[in-house]
């Protein structure tokens, strides 16, 4: 169902909707506490068991969501990838936040999330490189009147605190979460011109 509405949403074409659609998903990942992990749904498939989790197919479904609304870098929505940028930038310094709290109050479980769900939020997160990137200059530019203006922008802000976001979750415990930060990151800067 919830693919559906992806799909449906993406074809409007419409701003607004795209955007809420994106909202509502990106908000039923974040708000979900359930640890999946111990409450494993399995499904046998052949002689393999496999496991199904709704935060990583969320995670997916956001993943596809990207790729499907912008296609290729020359055809990227502008528009749209600032406002995936800063909500995904929103939610993993949210969880991020999250995740140091709990390190420094053990005692506090209301904190306490799932690891599933920032994994599947980084995974989402990187295929945002492939539309955004190569970097805007931050080198001051000039405009008319003579006036220096800085060329920072919240789409550099916000890919700045992802950046940062992915190196500080290089030293989380959970394996997946530290599998989908180092995969952001190398190809986050596998785009920067400075390297």
């Amino acid at each position: 169902a919830q693919r559906a509405m992806v799909s449906l949403a993406i074809q409007s074409g419409i701003d607004h909707v795209v955007k809420e659609e994106w909202s509502r998903l990106l908000h039923r990942l974040v708000d979900d506490r359930t640890n999946y992990t111990n409450n494993e749904n399995k499904t046998n498939f052949g002689t393999s068991t496999q496991s199904i989790c709704p935060h990583t197919s969320r995670g997916m479904l956001l993943r596809d969501f990207l790729i499907k609304c912008n296609q290729a870098r020359r055809f990227a929505d502008e528009d749209f990838l600032q406002y995936a940028l800063g909500s995904l930038t929103d939610a993993i310094e949210m969880q991020v936040d999250c995740w140091t709290k709990e390190g420094e109050t053990e005692e506090d479980s209301s904190i306490n999330q799932p690891p599933q769900v920032l994994a599947s939020l980084l995974s989402a997160a990187k295929n945002l490189f492939h539309f955004l990137l190569p970097l805007k200059s931050s080198a001051p530019v000039a405009e008319e009147g003579g006036d220096v203006e800085t060329g920072a922008s919240d789409d550099s802000h916000h890919r700045d605190m992802l950046i940062s976001c992915g190196i500080q979750l290089i030293h989380h415990w959970d394996q997946s979460i530290v599998k989908q930060a180092c995969m952001m990151l190398a190809l986050a800067f596998s785009y920067n011109e400075e390297l």
